[in-house]
């Protein structure tokens, strides 16, 4: 019996990162079915303004031009907004209840996956949800695939990769560069994460105590350490309180640019985050090991995925008193892709 070809449609929320973890199951459901895919992205999904970011990877017929709506948010122009901030007036940040409050607690507390079974079944869109075995078990007639993308473990995908990167003009990730293995990286995800104990509206989990991050660095080997951070400033500050010295990238780097270094360093150690995500498993690919936290502070749910050269780690987190937490900035540099 023929394949569908029939294009099937991705959905994608978040920014460049979860952008990619995004394609990257688009390419490996794309290879499976052997049917092409349609890219469409939610910039408003997730409560704060995140354009696409990947257009350059993407070929011309698989990107959807007009953009997803987010229910009871009317943006007039998006061009004024702030990237990476709240969007005023958001339904996730409005008093009372909303759709997408409602969305949101569903898939914090694990309860879409009945209501995804019925999904799947009456319209044929298939949630991933952030498990492995989901992502495997979805079937050739799927009409559209979306929420909790993880990072893929596949040769093939990361084949395709490679070459969309270095067509792209982009920063390659993939391609080698040899001073970094003389280096050990650390990837410290802060941003809304200092904001777990001041706005109850933004619960992305605590930070990694600095300590969890030193002890896997390994004691005998004298390398630079190179931090790579929304805040790199603050990062850099923070592990130095701690006795760990290090390195950083520039200010107002892309994430293209911390990409190319995370994955070239001869060790990276991961706070929980999409970016690392993306990293590890290129690494994988690659051969590179990774540390990566065994559970999502902001929902205490365990990974339901894994790449060969990572190993996960339980890390203690900093508490509420420490300042960290207070004097929150958004950094004007961080989202620097979305400028270009």
């Amino acid at each position: 019996m023929a394949h569908n070809v029939k294009p099937f449609v991705v959905k994608s929320a978040g920014g460049a990162a979860s952008q990619l973890l995004a394609l990257q199951a688009a390419i490996y459901i794309s290879n499976k079915t052997k049917r092409p895919f349609l890219f469409k992205h939610y910039p408003f999904s997730t409560g704060g303004y995140w354009p696409l970011a990947i257009s350059k990877l993407l070929l011309p017929e698989e990107e959807l031009t007009d953009h997803g709506s987010t229910r009871g948010l009317k943006v007039a122009n998006p061009l004024d907004l702030e990237i990476g901030k709240p969007i005023p007036g958001h339904p996730l940040s409005r008093n009372g209840f909303s759709y997408e409050k409602l969305l949101h607690l569903l898939a914090k507390y694990r309860i879409f996956k009945f209501l995804w079974w019925i999904k799947s079944k009456v319209r044929g869109e298939y949630s991933v949800n952030s498990d492995i075995q989901r992502l495997l078990r979805i079937p050739h007639t799927l009409k559209a695939l979306s929420g909790g993308f993880i990072p893929i473990d596949d040769a093939a995908v990361h084949e395709i990769l490679n070459k969309r990167f270095s067509v792209s003009g982009l920063p390659n990730p993939y391609e080698s560069v040899p001073i970094l293995s003389q280096c050990i990286g650390i990837h410290y995800r802060l941003g809304d994460k200092r904001l777990t104990f001041l706005n109850p509206k933004f619960k992305s989990g605590q930070i990694i105590d600095p300590t969890s991050i030193q002890s896997q660095i390994p004691l005998n080997r004298d390398l630079r350490i190179i931090v790579i951070s929304d805040q790199p400033l603050v990062a850099k500050e923070l592990l130095n309180d701690y006795g760990v010295t290090v390195e950083i990238t520039s200010p107002g780097s892309s994430i293209w640019d911390d990409l190319k270094i995370m994955t070239n360093c001869s060790l990276l150690v991961c706070t929980w985050s999409t970016v690392s995500q993306v990293a590890s498993s290129i690494r994988a690919f690659r051969g590179l090991p990774s540390r990566y936290p065994l559970i999502d502070p902001s929902t205490n749910s365990v990974a339901n995925w894994d790449l060969h050269a990572m190993k996960y780690y339980s890390p203690d987190y900093l508490d509420a008193s420490h300042p960290i937490y207070s004097d929150f900035n958004h950094s004007a540099d961080a989202n620097q892709v979305y400028k270009d």
